[in-house]
C-alpha cells in the first residue's frame, strides 16, 4: 500500500488552482485553506478549511489537529500569505525555510524601506509618527500606508491641510507610514 502524501496549499484561489491541480495529478493530497469559502481550489482539495491565508496561528493549529504527515507547504502568493507559509514550515520543521529577515520584510513595510534606504535604492522621505512630520513643510499631499498592509490596501492620498484630523487619527490608531 502506498503511503499517502500530504501537502499544504496556502490559499485555494484562482492563483493557487494550477498548483493544486498539478499536486493532485502527482498523487498528493492537498490540504488547503482560504478566507473565501467558495475558493475554486476547494473542490480539488483533500481537506479544506475557511481560514485566511494571513492567519498563520489558526492555520497552524488546524493543520496540527489533522495529525497528518505534511511533506510541504506551497504558496503562489506574496506578502502575508508567504509569511503564513514560512510560519507553517517553521512549525513543522520542513525544508524551504527562508531567512527570518526575508520573511520580516514581506510583512513590515518599515523594514522594507530601511533596507532599500541602506542600499541607496530609495529617496522617499518617511515619517513613522505624526510628531516627526512637520506640518509647515511645503507639501500639499501625502501618502499614508499601513505599515503591515499589502498592495494598495489601506493606502491614502490626503491633503495635508484639509485632512489633518484624518492624518492624526491614522497615525495614532494604527501603525502607518507617512510618505
Amino acid at each position: 500500500m502506498d503511503k499517502q502524501k500530504f501537502v499544504v496549499s496556502v490559499g485555494a484561489g484562482k492563483n493557487q488552482l494550477p498548483l493544486i491541480k498539478r499536486l493532485v495529478e502527482r498523487g498528493y493530497n492537498v490540504i488547503s485553506f482560504d478566507k473565501n469559502i467558495n475558493a475554486p481550489g476547494k473542490h480539488l482539495s483533500y481537506i479544506f478549511n475557511n481560514i485566511s491565508t494571513w492567519d498563520y496561528n489558526n492555520s497552524v493549529q488546524w493543520i496540527d489537529s489533522l495529525k497528518l504527515n505534511v511533506e510541504g507547504v506551497l504558496c503562489f502568493s506574496y506578502g502575508k500569505a508567504l509569511v503564513t507559509q514560512q510560519k507553517i514550515i517553521e512549525h513543522f520543521n520542513l525544508n524551504c525555510k527562508l531567512n527570518k529577515n526575508v520573511v520580516d520584510i514581506m510583512e513590515d513595510k518599515k523594514l522594507q524601506r530601511e533596507i532599500l534606504k541602506s542600499l541607496n535604492l530609495s529617496k522617499l522621505k518617511e515619517y513613522y509618527n505624526y510628531k516627526d512630520f512637520v506640518e509647515n513643510q511645503p507639501i500639499e499631499y501625502i501618502v499614508i500606508k499601513d505599515r503591515l498592509g499589502f498592495s494598495s490596501n489601506n493606502v491614502y492620498l490626503l491633503n495635508v491641510k484639509r485632512c489633518k484630523n484624518k492624518i492624526i487619527e491614522l497615525m495614532s490608531n494604527r501603525n502607518y507610514i507617512i510618505q
